[in-house]
């Protein structure tokens, strides 16, 4: 093998590990509340049909906000290749049972 096929190889294996440990590292730090919403909205089997499969998401929140166990809104963002789909909502600590719960969620589906 040519020294050049090497050095591409290598690059292209570095780069799949290092997007797997960052994709490890981001699901890991997302709230429970809203990795309950990205784990439904892709078993969903027609819901991602109908966004033409899930490719990625993208997910806002105030983490000060979450850690001072305060109402929180957030925004998640889930694409497909030929539309997306978006979650805004707001998240409510219950001091009493210490656990966080969605209060309000509003979606909009929308093609490329």
């Amino acid at each position: 093998m040519k020294k050049g096929r090497k050095i591409v190889i290598s690059l292209a294996a570095l780069a799949i590990a290092f997007q797997i440990l960052v994709g490890y590292f981001f699901e890991k730090d997302t709230p429970e509340e809203l990795e309950r919403i990205l784990n439904s909205t892709r078993q969903n089997e027609k819901l991602v049909k109908t966004i033409g499969g899930y490719r990625s998401y993208e997910l806002n929140y105030n983490y000060k906000l979450r850690d001072a166990q305060s109402n929180y809104p957030f925004d998640i963002t889930v694409f497909g290749g030929e539309a997306y789909i978006n979650f805004k909502g707001v998240s409510q600590y219950n001091h009493e049972e210490n656990t966080w719960s969605i209060i309000k969620l509003d979606t909009l589906y929308k093609k490329y």
